[in-house]
């Protein structure tokens, strides 16, 4: 929750960054490239200290009955 929380906060700030005046190329440097990096970097926490993937159809139950 706590990276998810920073990863938003990063985008958020990064769109205030925008400006109208920018040339395309300034605008890919101060907002495309940062958060394309951001979220290279969010999977890459999220694939490693998430929880494994795994199939579910319905409800859980346990095996121990």
């Amino acid at each position: 929750m706590l990276v998810t929380g920073g990863y938003i906060c990063f985008v958020i700030a990064c769109v205030f960054t925008i400006d109208e005046q920018s040339s395309p190329k300034e605008r890919g440097f101060t907002f495309f490239l940062p958060v394309l990096i951001a979220t290279v970097a969010f999977i890459q926490i999220a694939y490693k200290k998430g929880e494994k993937p795994q199939w579910q159809w319905g409800i859980k139950q346990n095996k121990k009955k």
